[in-house]
């Protein structure tokens, strides 16, 4: 049975929306440029690899205590790696929302 990703996608979508209007009542709705905006992703983008960087950490240590036949460890990092899942989930969302925030800069500049 193939999984439907749209079950996952959407909600995801409804929360890329809410966190630009976050983002935008606190930094504007729009960047002040195209390189600011660039700055501002590749920012995101860096936080999303410093998330995955330490899940592939924790995923090594999971391996070790799998080996060891260590259940409470394995139980442990499976929550660490967890946290990171979401904290990179969450990163990623916010790279989304300064997507949409650069496609909206973008726009406004061609009106002007």
């Amino acid at each position: 049975m193939t999984h439907d990703m749209t079950t996952i996608v959407q909600p995801l979508n409804l929360l890329v929306s809410d966190e630009l209007d976050r983002a935008s009542k606190i930094h504007g709705e729009t960047f002040a440029s195209p390189h600011e905006g660039f700055g501002v992703i590749a920012e995101e983008v860096q936080e999303v690899g410093d998330e995955l960087e330490i899940a592939e950490g924790n995923l090594s240590t999971m391996l070790a205590f799998i080996r060891e036949g260590d259940s409470q460890r394995i139980a442990d990092i499976a929550d660490c790696l967890r946290d990171r899942a979401v904290n990179a989930a969450a990163e990623m969302i916010q790279v989304a929302a300064m997507c949409e925030k650069m496609t909206k800069t973008i726009k406004e500049e061609k009106h002007e």
